[in-house]
């Protein structure tokens, strides 16, 4: 907040650079480098408002009559955003209600259409973290139909226990056809600061930050410098969180497995993506939930093939919310 507030005040209120300020670059370079493994530098690094790092890659990947794969249930914005761009998203549900890959799926779903496969590990909803075999399963596929593997990292820093969530870049030790978003929403909670980032191949940024100079320009000015000092100061504040939220997702474990229910094991984000004994519908059980308990849970068919019967809750809330919320599932059921 100071920084941000400091560099306020000190005028950073004009343009900057259409790539990103060359502080904040070098230190989302750095922190991938030395905490996900993987091979980055500033040149690799696009600085964009947020959730846009991914438009902007779709932007530059696809054209009309292009192909995405999801694996499902997936976040909702992927696929709106494949066809904003005038291509398809081809679901792919994936096994154990999203918490593995269909391998085998994805491999049917390739078509000579197809120009990339989006991956999200932890995921939203599930809270679920993909196992490394199925991360390798996933970059195989993407080098052998010559594709690109998008790797939507953004609640990297929330991992739970010995949990691992390995970046997919990492694992193959480049860049090469591999794309990473992420960005400072969940892991700094500075989810308005709207800072974000597209981690490329040189072929990739040279193309990307040209859909940013004919777009947004570049983010914030000023708030870029919030980001700086997120990333390099003091990271205790993420430690603390992370345990905080481990504790909330142990409580809702616990409770909702107790009242019967089956889901994936959140092992990051904060999510958890139950089924319900009675209840065959997300939809149905969502509206039961809100009117009969006062909880608001998004319906699992919101989130893609694969989420059906499921509803995705969020226990970014306190401890004493979440324990009346349990009294209120166990009320309704």
């Amino acid at each position: 907040m100071e920084a941000g507030k400091k560099a306020l005040l000190d005028g950073k209120t004009g343009y900057a650079p259409s790539m990103g300020i060359p502080e904040l670059r070098q230190a989302i370079a750095t922190r991938h480098t030395e905490h996900r493994d993987t091979p980055v530098a500033s040149e690799n690094v696009l600085v964009t408002p947020a959730k846009h790092a991914l438009l902007t890659f779709f932007l530059t990947i696809l054209d009309p009559g292009d192909e995405l794969l999801v694996p499902t249930p997936a976040w909702v914005s992927y696929g709106p955003q494949a066809r904003l761009c005038g291509a398809e998203p081809v679901e792919v549900p994936s096994l154990e209600a999203g918490a593995r890959l269909d391998v085998d799926g994805l491999h049917e779903a390739l078509t000579p259409r197809t120009r990339g496969l989006v991956l999200n590990s932890p995921s939203n909803p599930t809270g679920a973290v993909l196992p490394e075999e199925d991360v390798r399963a996933a970059l195989e596929i993407a080098q052998d139909a010559g594709i690109w593997l998008i790797s939507d990292e953004i609640y990297a820093d929330l991992i739970y226990g010995d949990a691992k969530a390995p970046s997919p870049a990492g694992l193959q030790g480049s860049l090469e056809n591999v794309a990473i978003v992420d960005g400072v929403s969940k892991g700094y909670a500075m989810t308005g600061w709207r800072i974000g980032w597209l981690i490329g191949p040189t072929v990739l940024m040279d193309q990307a930050k040209k859909v940013q100079q004919h777009s947004v320009t570049h983010p914030t000015h000023f708030a870029q410098y919030g980001a700086v000092a997120a990333l390099e100061g003091d990271q205790t504040c993420v430690s603390e969180m992370r345990e905080a939220f481990q504790a909330r997702r142990d409580l809702m474990v616990d409770g909702l497995e107790r009242l019967g229910a089956t889901f994936p094991r959140p092992e990051g984000a904060f999510y958890i993506f139950p089924t319900l004994p009675g209840f065959d519908s997300g939809e149905k059980l969502s509206q039961a939930l809100l009117q009969e308990a006062g909880i608001a849970a998004t319906p699992g068919e919101a989130f893609g093939k694969g989420g059906e019967g499921h509803v995705r809750m969020s226990y970014a809330a306190s401890e004493e919310d979440l324990r009346a919320a349990l009294e209120g599932i166990e009320g309704l059921l």
